[in-house]
This record gives C-alpha cells, sequence and structure tokens, in this order.
C-alpha cells in the first residue's frame, strides 16, 4: 500500500452541511394540525343516532303496551272481627244506652306490575247509613313488584250514633243484626325506568252485618267490591 492510499485512508469523511434558505413554496409547508371534518361522515352519524333514538322509542313504547303496562292494585278485606265491645246502660246519661265498639279489618294490597307500588296511607271508612262512624287509617309504604302486603285496621266505632237512631236500636235490639258499609280506597304511583310514572287510585266498598245481642257483637257477613278510581 502507498503513502498516498494511507494518506487518503487517514482523511475523515466530511459532509457539507445543507443551506437553510427561506423559501414560497406551498407544497413544503408545514401541515395544518387542525381536525378536518367530511360532512359525509357528519350525516352519516347523524342518521345513525336518529335511528338508533327511533328504535329505542319504538321498544319503549311496545313495552309500556305489553311488559311494562301499568296496572291497578288490587285490594281486598280479607277478613273484619270485633275485638272489643261494651254496653252500659245508664239513666242519668242523654243516651240510656251507650256502647263500645272495635273494629279491627284485614286489608290486602297486590301489586301486579313488574315495577314497585309507592302508595300513601290506606285510608278506611266506617258509615251506618249516610252518618260517619269513623275513620281508620294505614301507614304509607311501597310495595314490590308483583307482591302483596298484608295491612291490619284498627277502628274504634262511634256506636253512640247508632244508638241515637231510633230504628237502628229496635232492629239491632228485635232482629239481632246491624248493617254497616265501609269504604278502603288507596292512592300511590309507579314509575317506570323514571320515563313514564302513572297516579293510581283504588278503591274497595263493604257491606258489613253484626250480629248483635245484649253481651255481644260479631261479624255475620262481609260481602266487597272493588271501585277502581282513575285519576
Amino acid at each position: 500500500m502507498t503513502d498516498n492510499m494511507k494518506k487518503e485512508q487517514e482523511k475523515p469523511f466530511s459532509f457539507h452541511s445543507p443551506s437553510v434558505h427561506p423559501t414560497n413554496d406551498a407544497s413544503i409547508t408545514s401541515v395544518s394540525p387542525k381536525f378536518h371534518i367530511n360532512r359525509r361522515h357528519v350525516i352519516y352519524f347523524c342518521a345513525c343516532c336518529t335511528t338508533i333514538t327511533g328504535i329505542l322509542g319504538l321498544l319503549i313504547l311496545i313495552l309500556s303496551f305489553t311488559l311494562f303496562k301499568v296496572r291497578d292494585p288490587t285490594l281486598a278485606m280479607n277478613s273484619i272481627r270485633v275485638d272489643n265491645f261494651s254496653i252500659n246502660i245508664s239513666m242519668s246519661q242523654k243516651n240510656i244506652v251507650s256502647a263500645n265498639v272495635t273494629l279491627i279489618s284485614d286489608v290486602s294490597i297486590e301489586n301486579p306490575n313488574i315495577v314497585s307500588f309507592k302508595f300513601g296511607r290506606t285510608v278506611t271508612e266506617f258509615y251506618y247509613h249516610e252518618e260517619t262512624l269513623g275513620v281508620a287509617y294505614a301507614p304509607a309504604g311501597q310495595l314490590g313488584a308483583r307482591k302483596t302486603t298484608r295491612l291490619n285496621v284498627t277502628l274504634d266505632v262511634l256506636a253512640d250514633r247508632i244508638v241515637e237512631d231510633t230504628n237502628a236500636t229496635t232492629n239491632a235490639l228485635f232482629d239481632g243484626e246491624l248493617g254497616l258499609t265501609s269504604y278502603t280506597s288507596v292512592k300511590g304511583r309507579v314509575s317506570v325506568f323514571g320515563l313514564y310514572k302513572k297516579e293510581l287510585n283504588v278503591g274497595l266498598n263493604c257491606s258489613i252485618v253484626l250480629g248483635v245481642s245484649i253481651l255481644t257483637v260479631d261479624i255475620k257477613s262481609t260481602t266487597c267490591q272493588a271501585n277502581d278510581l282513575k285519576s
């Protein structure tokens, strides 16, 4: 190897740095970071949203008339009994005969819906003809889907109002029977996923025949009929 070749190999490789010169060529300008929205994609997205919304609305409508159809709760009088009875005779009072009667009724509420039923306090009123004998209340609550709950309603009947009626007293003493009526009402609401809410009012009319003697009072018969109230 010659001396000239050795000198050439010992020389380091060198590169010339390119000169930077301003240019006005648009083809080599930097790319803008802005996002360019394609109008076709926007239309397609809106169409998809509209379609999905329509399908969901139709599905909810179908379910509201089938699976989620709201039905009125059912009231039933399971039993009614006399818990306490006392009669007093006194010549010093305005009414010679005074009586106290405590009635306990067993009422059930059935929720036929697949959503819960939230109801206010249950009201039960007892009447003799058109005269109110007393009003009893059961607490408010919430009944689960397709569940039934039973409520005990206790009422102290204002029997003195019956005694004031001469005909009623005569019938009770000689026929041994006294006819009363009761009305139980429940007001509540069901909510289907918070999207659909409906107020429900239901009632129950009952005719009650009391067997009366000088010593006892008992229930001879009870006949009830549901009375659905539309809000």
